[in-house]
């Protein structure tokens, strides 16, 4: 046999001991190694005590935000004034029950909280609570620093991710200049940029803080993605001015154009006419100023160009989607930042614009609008309903006028025939433009009696023409009230409108009752006089008896004894039902079916469970031609 070779040792290879060492050094030296994680550590134990985890309880339905109970996060912005900032869609606008939890202490203090100030567009809101509540907790704070939002910068996110009280998400800001995210329902931000960078952030982190390594907030989480890692963050330099207003007591100024602007980029501007020496000279090689979104080392990419504007305002004769903003009284105006601070320092007043359209100059001038005017303060209830102004949001996302009153809920009146979203244009063929006029039309309506109203669904294209309907006054169902918000203490003040104005109006309960019992009466004496009439008939017409092809002896008193009864009620009020597809007229349940009068004297019908599942709820009979509550 051959013998094996022998095994031979490797020679051995000197380590380069000189890299670890550099590795060791250069890890110590970068601030952005992952060895300072022990420094992300020290940061997050000093911020955490400030988060707090928000529940908001909405007790009435209000712009697109329906009724019910949310969470989401906010942060302690100053300790000592007690503030919170949050995100507007966490605070909602309407009247809410509103606490928080401080769950980055283990005692989980819970306070109560009230509204500081909400912003009309923005997504930001800031609230109030009392610090001498806290008696476990430790006070802390985290400042805000809009300056610090950069390309690259390293972030973590704090806050009630998923809503399991505290998450910390890292991510790194890809983007700082993103036109804001298009949302499900009205409600969206404009004029303003927003950041990007791939958290992973879930329903529950709105109104998270965005820190830095520095502990800093430098913008506030807003929206994510869904089906991707991207989340969107909204830049604090409006957050900034508003929280120095409130500190200092003074009211916070917002100023529109009632145009939305976006960001669109230079090769795109300069197809759309934009002279390329113009970008070049006025845009690039300008110095950015101070205080904006861009720098020397991060230049603007783009421009702003008209997106759109609302409908019956000065903007939508005087501004063209498609025109770019080229000057803003007579500077070179390309951040949004600039854009808001201007307007918001001279509302009531003219403002000039320096526009390129179709490549011609074209200077405009526009007076700056209030944006607090544009959205609602007060509302209107009537039979579980709630009704208001048209918001700003809405019009500008379906293109139609603030005018009319905007259905936030239908409630037993209008829902059946009206989806709640719609706008009601009139009433009896009264024109709505405004809350005011809506009340004055109602109060001439008695209770239990049909009106004809007029109203359209901006967001339905099959719906959006005026559609025209028929519904039933009931004011039984909970006071006929007006509700208007004190903007000082932001507390919202009711004034009870009572009953009808017309004579024979039911102004309480008692004398609603009163009148079903006298309509109850009124079809037992329709239904015995009916059935006598049948029952003479058949005794005093031989004739009629004889003939064998006829309805039988009974048959008539049976039929002149039917009715058709007709159930309504509200899902409030769902307490015994079985929902289906059949049942669902818009904002009502309502089931139909058949009864017999069984004693016209007492008025007493018989029906089945199915037609009438529960006391609760508005009953119809139909006799005839003649229809009764019940």
């Amino acid at each position: 046999g051959t013998s094996a070779a022998p095994f031979r040792q490797p020679h051995p290879v000197a380590r380069p001991r000189f890299c670890c060492l550099w590795l060791h050094t250069a890890m110590g030296d970068n601030p952005q190694s992952p060895t300072l994680e022990g420094s992300w550590q020290t940061l997050l134990d000093g911020v955490v005590p400030a988060i707090v985890a928000l529940q908001v309880i909405a007790v009435r339905s209000f712009q697109d935000d329906h009724a019910g109970a949310h969470g989401g996060t906010g942060f302690v912005v100053d300790a000592e004034r007690g503030l919170l900032l949050t995100n507007r869609h966490v605070c909602i606008c309407g009247p809410a029950r509103r606490t928080a939890t401080f769950v980055g202490c283990p005692a989980m203090e819970e306070v109560l909280v009230h509204v500081a100030y909400v912003d009309p567009v923005h997504d930001f809101a800031l609230l109030r609570f009392d610090p001498q509540q806290l008696q476990q907790t430790p006070r802390a704070e985290i400042a805000l620093d809009p300056a610090g939002l950069r390309v690259g910068e390293e972030i973590r996110v704090v806050g009630n991710d998923s809503l399991e009280k505290l998450q910390i998400l890292s991510g790194t800001v890809a983007r700082v200049d993103r036109n804001p995210p298009e949302l499900s329902g009205d409600y969206h931000d404009e004029n303003s940029f927003y950041a990007l960078a791939s958290s992973g952030t879930r329903g529950g982190s709105s109104g998270s803080p965005v820190l830095n390594r520095q502990g800093r907030a430098i913008a506030l989480n807003a929206a994510a993605k869904e089906s991707t890692m991207h989340a969107f963050y909204l830049p604090l330099h409006h957050v900034g001015r508003a929280l120095k207003a409130v500190q200092s007591g003074e009211s916070i100024p917002r100023g529109t154009l009632c145009a939305a602007f976006s960001y669109t980029s230079f090769p795109e501007v300069l197809r759309l006419g934009v002279d390329r020496e113009f970008v070049r000279h006025s845009i690039l090689e300008r110095e950015p100023p101070l205080g904006g979104t861009f720098s020397k080392a991060m230049p603007p990419g783009g421009m702003l160009q008209v997106h759109r504007t609302l409908p019956g305002t000065p903007a939508a004769s005087a501004l063209q989607p498609g025109d770019v903003l080229l000057e803003l009284e007579g500077v070179p105006c390309a951040d949004f930042v600039l854009l808001g601070a201007a307007l918001d320092a001279r509302v009531g007043r003219s403002v000039r614009l320096g526009l390129c359209r179709q490549g011609q100059r074209v200077d405009v001038e526009l007076e700056v609008q209030d944006q607090h005017d544009l959205i609602p303060h007060a509302f209107l209830e009537l039979g579980l309903g709630v009704f208001h102004k048209v918001p700003y949001q809405t019009a500008m996302k379906h293109h139609i006028p603030v005018a009319g009153v905007y259905v936030a809920q239908a409630g037993i009146v209008f829902g059946e025939s009206i989806k709640t979203d719609a706008v009601i244009t009139d009433v009896n063929g009264t024109p709505c433009t405004d809350l005011e006029a809506f009340e004055q039309a109602l109060q001439q309506i008695q209770n239990k009696e049909y009106f004809a109203v007029g109203w359209t669904v901006p967001r339905s294209a099959q719906e959006r023409r005026r559609c025209v309907s028929s519904v039933k006054m009931q004011r039984h169902w909970c006071a006929f009230r007006f509700w208007t918000l004190d903007r000082a203490s932001q507390k919202w003040v009711p004034r009870n409108l009572g009953a009808a104005k017309a004579a024979g109006s039911v102004d309480n309960m008692a004398d609603a009752t009163a009148m079903d019992d006298a309509a109850a009466d009124e079809i037992a004496v329709a239904a015995g006089e009916t059935a006598g009439t049948a029952a003479d008939i058949v005794t005093a017409s031989p004739k009629k008896r004889a003939r064998r092809s006829g309805p039988t002896s009974a048959l008539p008193i049976v039929k002149t004894s039917l009715c058709s009864v007709v159930f309504r009620t509200v899902p409030t009020f769902d307490m015994d039902l079985v929902v289906t597809a059949s049942n669902v007229e818009n904002d009502t349940y309502c089931c139909r079916g058949a009864g017999v009068v069984l004693d016209p004297a007492q008025g007493l019908v018989l029906t089945d469970r199915a037609t009438v599942p529960q006391p609760l709820g508005d009953i119809e009979v139909t006799l005839g031609e003649d229809t009764r509550s019940a």
